[in-house]
């Protein structure tokens, strides 16, 4: 990725530019939307886009394992999620990218449409359930808010948009009331799908993984998407010349991005000497690059 395809970058250029990339975040809110509005017109969306108790068993209604991610009925249900979209998820697209943030959305989505088959299966002795299905963002949204928490802890987040508390809290809240709501049995809540996106995010946050290059045409990315984070090593290998690997190379600029989404929103007074080191690495990098 040069630096001239890096989101900050791009933000900061003047004036409107044919052909800029949007905001991913920006792009799903306006899926969310389109598909509330279709659903309103078209009444038999609604019979195809949740996802269903036995739709793992048609393999022709598998895209429901996707689509009942976008799909709201009511229009609390989707302010709500597109809210909490629209409030953590740009910061957490700064810091992994668009394509990141597409992969976090879809994959935790299907991970918690899973899961919402799986356990509904398993509470009726295996058994399809007629009627019961699942809609909405929530468990996608879930995922990128417990992302936003894990990259953000002291963040100041308005709770219940009144109360001042740090971000590490919400994401407690979160998760403690999704798991105390699910032990209630049936209360008309994908407690479930909730938990799955928060089960993803703490995965995807401790292992370092990677997803986006599930959407790139350069199929030998797949290699490096669940690959765990490395070690920074700021060496030239022998051999070639006093150049780094290439596959060096990708990780200091994916790292170096992320100090820099950390300096912006979180100020110079937070970053770790291992931050200044990665800090100082990249901008040799970026000095080699320009020359």
């Amino acid at each position: 990725m040069g630096i001239y395809d890096r989101d900050y970058y791009q933000a900061e250029q003047p004036g409107i530019r044919l052909g800029a990339p949007q905001s991913m975040v920006v792009k799903l809110i306006i899926v969310n939307v389109a598909v509330f509005v279709l659903c309103i017109f078209v009444k038999q969306l609604k019979e195809y886009l949740p996802l269903d108790s036995g739709t793992e068993t048609n393999a022709l209604r598998w895209f429901q394992f996707v689509t009942y991610s976008f799909t709201h009925f009511e229009p609390l249900h989707l302010g709500g999620n597109i809210l909490c979209l629209w409030m953590l998820g740009r910061d957490v697209e700064t810091v992994y990218g668009r394509k990141e943030v597409l992969g976090i959305y879809l994959l935790s989505a299907v991970f918690g449409g899973i899961v919402f088959v799986a356990r509904q299966r398993i509470l009726n002795g295996g058994a399809i359930v007629p009627g019961a299905g699942v809609i909405g963002a929530s468990g996608a949204v879930t995922a990128i808010v417990i992302l936003f928490c894990l990259k953000f802890p002291t963040r100041t987040v308005l709770l219940m948009f009144l109360f001042p508390v740090p971000a590490w809290l919400i994401g407690v809240v979160i998760v403690l009331g999704d798991l105390q709501q699910n032990s209630l049995g049936d209360t008309g809540i994908a407690c479930d799908v909730h938990l799955a996106g928060a089960a993803f995010a703490l995965a995807y946050h401790y292992f370092g993984w990677r997803v986006g290059a599930l959407f790139s045409p350069d199929l030998t990315a797949l290699k490096k998407t669940f690959r765990a984070k490395p070690k920074l090593k700021i060496h030239a290998p022998s051999g070639r010349g006093g150049e780094l690997d290439d596959e060096v190379y990708d990780d200091l600029d994916r790292r170096g991005d992320e100090v820099l989404a950390k300096l912006r929103t979180e100020g110079e007074e937070q970053l770790t000497d291992e931050d200044r080191r990665i800090l100082e690495a990249y901008s040799r990098r970026m000095q080699q690059k320009l020359r």
